[in-house]
């Protein structure tokens, strides 16, 4: 519902081609009951008439700019909104029923630095398969290590705006997984993720070029891989000090590990010392170890 006095909440929406599915991601925002909302949509620079879409509903603030980015648009808006609280909701996504009235209301009954978030249904219109986002709930104290194990999808909390302007918002530089980023930097901020039983947000499931997140491939999309792991490593370091937890490296390692063994059993040894190398917590002089443990265990 967007009305003209103050809003609760800032609906943000990046959006970049997506002209077949804006329509039901907007009308999802303003549909919600018992909350004074304002949509803010940036749109990345679309050329198939998503602009033109989002600026035919009355009340909604369109900002546009040149395609720069999912974490860019997200961003803009986010310097844009004047709600406490802030919502992202991707242009091909859309929200549940009433999850917003649910959302703020649950916040305004937690702490200040507290941030909600409600799981997520995950579909795909080709095969009409969906399924419930697949993590266990954050809770209790160390929630930064939890963070790193799992991803809450960027449209499930309802954010507090002065949090995200006290991180920074969304770190530019990444092209995948920002969400990712941005939550385990607000618990290492003292935020803490409060889970709120139910569905809020509807994902969907799509590998489109014409997606947001999809803009990049080869040579940029591996070196921006690399860049990911280096700022987790800087984030472990910053949070941690220089004696890593024996769970974080364990965990690392692990990944690490797995991810060898896979390009090792298809071939690609390349591969598999870049999985090892590039993850900067597991020492390059393990490779040949591990490659001769996988050869005794006949893993590959």
């Amino acid at each position: 519902m967007i009305i003209t006095s103050k809003p609760q909440v800032s609906v943000i929406i990046p959006v970049y081609n997506a002209a077949s599915y804006i329509r039901q991601s907007l009308e999802s925002a303003i549909s919600q009951k018992e909350i004074n909302i304002e949509i803010i949509v940036v749109d990345d620079g679309s050329n198939d008439g998503s602009k033109e879409i989002a600026a035919s509903y009355p009340g909604i603030c369109l900002i546009e700019q040149d395609h720069q980015g999912a974490c860019k648009a997200r961003n803009v808006g986010l310097r844009n909104a004047t709600a406490e609280f802030v919502k992202f909701l991707d242009a091909d996504d859309y929200l549940e029923p009433g999850v917003l009235k649910k959302q703020v209301t649950f916040s305004e009954k937690s702490g200040e630095r507290d941030i909600v978030y409600s799981l997520s249904r995950i579909f795909n219109n080709d095969t009409d398969c969906s399924v419930l986002q697949k993590f266990s709930c954050i809770q209790g104290n160390d929630q930064v290590f939890q963070l790193f194990k799992t991803n809450i999808h960027t449209s499930a909390p309802l954010h507090r705006r002065k949090l995200l302007l006290e991180v920074g918002g969304f770190d530019e530089r990444l092209m995948r997984a920002q969400e990712y980023n941005l939550h385990i930097r607000l618990a290492m901020a003292g935020c803490r993720f409060i889970h709120l039983p139910g569905i809020g947000t509807n994902i969907r499931d799509h590998t489109s070029l014409h997606r947001i997140t999809n803009q990049r491939s080869g040579q940029l999309m591996e070196d921006n891989a690399k860049l990911r792991r280096q700022i987790y490593v800087e984030l472990i370091h910053r949070h941690y000090g220089d004696v890593i937890p024996r769970a974080i490296h364990q965990y690392f390692v692990t990944n690490a590990v797995e991810s060898a063994l896979t390009h090792m059993r298809s071939g690609n040894i390349e591969g598999a010392r870049k999985a090892l190398t590039q993850t900067m917590l597991v020492e390059p002089t393990s490779f040949n170890i591990i490659v001769g443990v996988a050869n005794t265990l006949g893993r590959i």
